[in-house]
């Protein structure tokens, strides 16, 4: 039925600028010398992506945002913070969120639309200890670890979000292709994504994503814990893409990883589940 093979190359052009809304949720649940533990973290966020070229034909995206929103529980404290609210908070992560808003990030991008380096972000958290009383071991310590969590929620991971590789050949409607990446939040893990080309509509491609887990074997730092996981994930999801530029105009993502990990040669059971929602404005 379907015979007709697309070349779903992106030509990216220099000038253009696109507005997103990114919504995302991680829920951690563990259970450690018989007392259940839980770490929650939502972010809702605005972004405008803006693409450039230089002279030398090089692309690069140029990142911005208009609204931050974290949630962060954390057993028994329970963060509320908003970029909007920087000017007058006394909470130190939300005034560098503030600070964060007013920053251009930058990738680096590929021919082919891949991400190969974010930069910009990353003198907001040195920034963010400086202003943080360096004899306050805890408050320095809270606010260091919210800040990896939120960087790595809201810059780091979803920059990546915003486009899509595709194969060099045609790809025919049912054509299924593989997409490896790293992700180093949480247990700093390796995923295999299959996409699978389910339809076209004029320039818009529907593409079905599923996923699947490959443990680097290290140890890492969870919940204030080093550990070491064995853990199988699962992953659900859509993009619909402008197959004519390669950018993704709305996603939906859910996974779940179910398992165990060690813990000081103790074995317990731990359980991630995560939601993203990523769509174009107008």
């Amino acid at each position: 039925m379907f015979d007709k093979g697309y070349k779903l190359v992106p030509q990216l052009l220099g000038g253009m600028a696109y507005k997103y809304d990114i919504d995302s949720e991680t829920l951690v649940e563990t259970v450690i010398d018989g007392k259940e533990i839980q770490n929650l973290s939502q972010s809702s966020f605005g972004i405008l992506y803006q693409i450039a070229r230089d002279s030398l034909g090089n692309l690069s995206v140029r990142m911005s945002f208009d609204k931050i929103h974290s949630h962060i529980k954390n057993g028994a404290v329970d963060s509320e913070l908003d970029a909007q609210n920087a000017s007058f908070s006394l909470n130190p992560v939300e005034k560098i969120l503030g600070a964060l808003k007013l920053k251009s990030i930058t990738g680096k991008l590929s021919p082919k639309g891949e991400i190969l380096e974010v930069n910009g972000y990353q003198s907001v958290g040195e920034e963010l200890l400086k202003n943080i009383d360096p004899n306050d071991g805890p408050t320095r310590e809270m606010a260091k670890q919210q800040w990896e969590q939120i960087s790595q929620e809201v810059v780091r991971k979803n920059i990546k979000q915003f486009f899509c590789t595709f194969p060099d050949s045609l790809v025919y409607v049912g054509d299924s292709w593989r997409q490896e990446t790293t992700e180093d939040s949480l247990l700093g893990l390796r995923f295999t994504n299959t996409c699978t080309l389910q339809d076209m509509y004029g320039e818009m491609a529907l593409i079905a994503v599923k996923g699947s887990l490959e443990s680097k074997g290290g140890m890492t730092n969870l919940l204030g814990y080093d550990v070491i996981s064995d853990l199988h994930r699962e992953q659900n999801g859509t993009y619909s893409i402008n197959a004519k530029t390669g950018l993704v105009v709305r996603s939906q993502l859910t996974s779940i990883m179910k398992g165990t990990m060690k813990i000081q040669g103790r074995e317990v059971p731990l359980m991630i589940k995560r939601k993203f929602e990523l769509k174009r404005r107008g």
